[in-house]
């Protein structure tokens, strides 16, 4: 087993992880440690677990949003493919906009994923 040093919230933790993937274990700590930064930033000052548990939260929501956005891509695809002999003007000229949405928050998930 793979071992990666990495900094969150100023403090420093060993985390064991398959060969190869040192690389990714880091860069997904940076971004922990950005958000957990974001956190910080703000008037009070939590205990360190506690700031690890909003950071966690955060995440997560951000993760359940892009979940969701998702599930409702996927849900209008579905229903475009049904509708589509039915109004076929309707379904081009509404999920582009809502597809482009989709898209431009994925989007910018990945450019903070890509600068932690």
């Amino acid at each position: 087993m793979a071992t990666v040093t990495v900094s969150v919230g100023g403090q420093s933790h060993t985390i064991g992880c398959g060969p190869g993937e040192e690389a990714r274990v880091a860069e997904l700590a940076e971004y922990v440690d950005s958000r957990a930064v974001e956190l910080a930033a703000g008037a009070a000052q939590p205990t360190y677990n506690r700031l690890l548990l909003m950071t966690a939260l955060m995440i997560a929501d951000d993760l359940a949003t892009a979940l969701d956005d998702v599930e409702r891509a996927r849900e209008s695809a579905a229903a475009d493919t049904t509708d589509a002999s039915a109004a076929p003007a309707t379904a081009a000229s509404a999920d582009p906009v809502r597809m482009r949405a989709i898209a431009e928050r994925l989007e910018a998930y990945a450019d903070r994923l890509e600068q932690a």
